[in-house]
């Protein structure tokens, strides 16, 4: 009634007021992953198109990633919805996406758990922690158990003790803020 009567305060309504996100999150975090693949040429198949015309060209086979971590941040204050959706958008970005090596870590004032999956495999629904939050143990684990980690994407609140520096390209995907 106030804004219809003209009385009513500049810029409450943009507070109280759910804004939309402008940004497809999922559309960046498969952009992102996309963005790390290569294609590989195989020396040991040749292209078919060219055989005919005596041409033995090797083939590019499908693009892939060869290693990428997944950080969960399955601290006490991540709810079961977050961490489920959490774990499926890892999934969907394996299923998407060729990832020869893929590491999920769980992780909250330490890593809780680090598993490795390869292409095709199914991602477990747990999480192991549910301390506090101190996002440095993830790049800490990297650096010394998969150096060669092509880019580490962190699922989290943003709640917590981040690094000064990474030594990897790093995704950001933050949950309820």
């Amino acid at each position: 009634m106030a804004k219809l009567k003209g009385d009513f305060p500049g810029g409450l309504l943009e507070k109280i007021s759910p804004s939309a996100s402008a940004l497809d999150w999922k559309a960046i975090l498969t952009q992102f992953v996309r963005d790390l693949t290569v294609n590989e040429v195989s020396e040991d198949q040749f292209d078919r198109r060219f055989l005919d015309e005596g041409l033995y060209l090797e083939s590019f086979l499908s693009p892939s990633v060869d290693g990428i971590v997944f950080a969960k941040d399955t601290s006490g204050s991540m709810c079961g919805d977050l961490l489920n959706q959490m774990i499926g958008e890892i999934q969907r970005a394996m299923d998407d996406v060729n990832i020869k090596r893929l590491w999920v870590l769980d992780i909250d004032t330490e890593v809780a758990n680090a598993e490795e999956f390869s292409s095709g495999s199914v991602i477990p629904l747990e999480a192991k922690g549910r301390g506090g939050t101190d996002f440095r143990p993830a790049f800490d684990w990297v650096d010394k158990n998969f150096p060669q980690c092509a880019a580490i994407i962190y699922f989290t609140d943003g709640y917590g003790t981040f690094p000064k520096y990474s030594n990897y390209p790093t995704l950001w995907v933050n949950f309820g803020r």
